[in-house]
């Protein structure tokens, strides 16, 4: 095999990398609090999350035999709370669930991940055209690469946060039903695709 064919494979694998590892630091499907009313194709989801020092990450997925799998792609929302709520937009009709969490390291600045690997989550349709609350989390963890998850509602307080920080969504939050199911990780090693 041609080695100035392997050094460009490892060339572009490299720079994927680093193109991926730039893309998880930033926020993705966030939304500003001059947002204005979601259009019909997509719908506002408000997570409370403690504490507010994480970042969580939401995926598309599907539910196959009672679970919830993760589709082939990176979160649809990512990011931390801004005040107690996280604030995001998603499309409608996909089937979302929060499935990971990360902790900024002390001392480099680097995220340490935690997936909710065999844990009950939440998991939501999202509607058309709607400002829907999911619900609070509370994260704690309990060792290294362990940590326990607690769910909870205060609509009340969402509203209230939502109807002071966005004002085009003044009165519009609403709930959503959700289902409670396992989430089912994929394996623990991934891979890159890389095209010529």
């Amino acid at each position: 095999m041609d080695k100035s064919f392997n050094h460009y494979r490892i060339f572009f694998f490299i720079v994927a990398l680093m193109i991926l590892a730039g893309c998880a630091r930033k926020p993705i499907g966030i939304v500003s609090t001059q947002t204005q009313v979601p259009l019909p194709t997509e719908s506002i989801l408000v997570q409370g999350v403690k504490p507010t020092t994480y970042e969580v990450v939401f995926i598309k997925g599907r539910i196959v035999n009672g679970k919830f799998k993760k589709a082939k792609h990176v979160g649809i929302i990512v990011g931390s709370p801004n005040g107690r709520y996280l604030v995001g937009k998603a499309q409608a009709g996909d089937v979302v669930a929060l499935i990971m969490f990360l902790r900024p390291k002390s001392n480099n600045g680097q995220n340490i991940s935690f997936r909710f690997c065999g844990k009950n989550v939440l998991v939501f349709t999202v509607p058309e055209g709607k400002v829907v609350y999911l619900g609070d989390i509370s994260i704690k963890e309990t060792g290294r690469n362990s940590f326990n998850i607690n769910y909870s509602s205060d609509f009340n307080a969402a509203k209230e946060y939502i109807d002071a920080n966005y004002p085009a969504l003044r009165g519009r939050l609403d709930k959503i039903a959700a289902n409670v199911m396992q989430y089912e990780c994929p394996p623990a090693y991934e891979y890159i695709m890389i095209y010529k």
